[in-house]
């Protein structure tokens, strides 16, 4: 079975680094050093140094020194590179006017007639990007008749952490999932067997920049649900996050600082947090959650990220992105519960869906934040509604419809199409002139710009697996994006 690691994500907009990349600033220091044989600290020749952020790359001379004038002051990683020898990372600062010096001790390849000898058949290819961050690491040697015990060193260019490490491996390759996007790694193979032990030259590569045009949603293909992210150009699906329980319906902030995200972790649904790098995951809901004919979390995020909102039977609920602050906003009409919940793109109005106990009472309303100042926008007595979207005109709500006027104790729905209402005149239009017959339209959004809507498509036949897809505003131009996946929302 092929081995697989698993590191947390950040998202690109927090974190690119390349090859290229300078602390840009007008203060300077100096770093200087010298590389030193471990047994015998003899210094080693025609080391290659190397700093990230990127300052320049230097190589050791006979006596084993080197030398960096006019740094740029900051924190730096210093790595180093030499065939045969194990490759160090140090984490140091440089300061303004001051000579930072470093002492570097190298491990050396023991040599004998049967050590393995590495071939140039190393994947990533070194010193190029690779279009993922869930990377299948190859490589290959010659002098295999011995058994041969290999380990594992990833680094992370810029970061003061330690290197990733794994030893005992048996197999030439090893897949690390979820990497950070847009960022350099360094990695080294060590090999042993009973002849001695060498290490390979250290390979690096970038991973893919976050995609364009992005939509996050939910993969159901796989035994646990995840969270994936995607360009609907269909070119890259990259699995964002990874967790050993199911999560779903992920949205994340506007300032693309946090992701909320619903989890089954302790049996019921609730409602959790965390930071777009996977750190710090808060669960912020403590009660039972549900609502007639549905036991999910619906939710929004306040425009500036402060807090967010989400329903609860009969109660609207406000709550800080940490857990704290939990405030009652609303509470519905008697014998009524909330269902979903959306702000308006300036954030000083709320659309919320109120549902009764029968499958087709359910009706629109607006208020302010604070909960006052309740109105009708929207009934239909003849038709379940369901989803709430709005243009970023703010004059524009996507709902779906069911058509076939079908009342189920389940809520389940035969004929859902997605109907755009205009929140001025009230006129109603059916978008989903595409439908196939047997099929639901639903959790239908609005893209960044108002000039796309992106739904899930599923048969109304129980257990039917769902598609998200992708049209205009008015129904045209229909295309499945991603198969067995559901929650889309545009991560702007």
């Amino acid at each position: 079975m092929k081995p697989q690691i698993t590191i947390l994500v950040c998202l690109a907009a927090l974190m690119l680094n390349s090859c290229e990349d300078k602390l840009e600033t007008n203060l300077t220091g100096s770093l200087s050093g010298v590389a030193l044989f471990k047994d015998s600290y003899h210094p080693v020749e025609g080391v290659r140094i190397t700093t990230h952020p990127y300052s320049s790359a230097v190589v050791t001379t006979d006596d084993g020194r080197f030398s960096i004038d006019k740094i740029a002051v900051g924190e730096y990683n210093l790595i180093t590179s030499k065939t045969g020898y194990k490759s160090q990372s140090i984490t140091l600062s440089v300061k303004h006017n001051q000579a930072t010096e470093v002492e570097i001790i190298l491990e050396k390849s023991i040599s004998s007639e049967n050590i393995p000898t590495f071939t140039a058949n190393f994947y990533p290819p070194d010193k190029q990007t690779v279009n993922d961050i869930n990377i299948t690491f190859r490589w290959q040697v010659t002098n295999t008749n011995d058994s041969i015990n290999y380990g594992f060193r990833l680094f992370e260019a810029g970061s003061p952490n330690n290197p990733m490490a794994l030893t005992n491996l048996k197999d030439t390759f090893l897949t690390v999932n979820a990497l950070k996007f847009a960022t350099w790694y360094y990695w080294q193979i060590e090999a042993t067997n009973k002849s001695g032990q060498v290490y390979s030259e250290v390979q690096q590569f970038k991973t893919l920049t976050f995609p364009s045009n992005q939509i996050m949603y939910t993969n159901l293909a796989e035994e646990t649900a995840h969270i994936y992210v995607a360009d609907t150009l269909k070119l890259l699906s990259v699995k964002l996050i990874s967790f050993s329980h199911h999560v779903w319906n992920a949205k994340p902030n506007h300032n693309r600082t946090s992701i909320a995200f619903e989890s089954a972790k302790e049996l019921s649904p609730q409602l959790y947090v965390m930071k777009t790098d996977g750190t710090s995951v808060t669960r912020i809901t403590t009660s039972t959650i549900g609502s007639y004919f549905h036991q999910n979390i619906e939710y929004d995020w306040a425009p500036n990220g402060s807090h967010l909102v989400f329903t609860s039977y009969d109660k609207l609920y406000r709550i800080n992105p940490d857990g704290t602050g939990l405030t009652t906003i609303a509470t519905a009409p008697e014998g009524k519960h909330f269902r979903e919940v959306i702000y308006n793109k300036t954030g000083n109005k709320l659309y919320v869906l109120v549902v009764g106990n029968q499958a087709k009472d359910r009706k629109i309303y607006s208020m302010n934040t604070n909960g006052t100042g309740m109105e009708l926008i929207y009934e239909n007595p003849s038709y379940a509604i369901s989803g709430l979207s709005l243009h970023p005109n703010n004059n524009l709500l996507l709902i779906s419809l069911d058509i076939s006027g079908f009342s189920s104790d389940m809520g389940r729905m035969l004929d859902a199409r997605i109907h755009q209402l205009n929140l001025t005149t009230k006129e109603i239009t059916n978008i989903s002139i595409g439908k196939s017959t047997g099929t639901n339209d639903l959790y239908a959004k609005y893209s960044p710009n108002g000039g796309k809507v992106i739904f899930v498509n599923v048969s109304n036949s129980a257990g039917s697996e769902p598609s998200i897809w992708m049209m205009n505003t008015n129904g045209t131009n229909r295309t499945r994006l991603f198969q067995n996946a559901s929650f889309p929302f545009w991560y702007e």
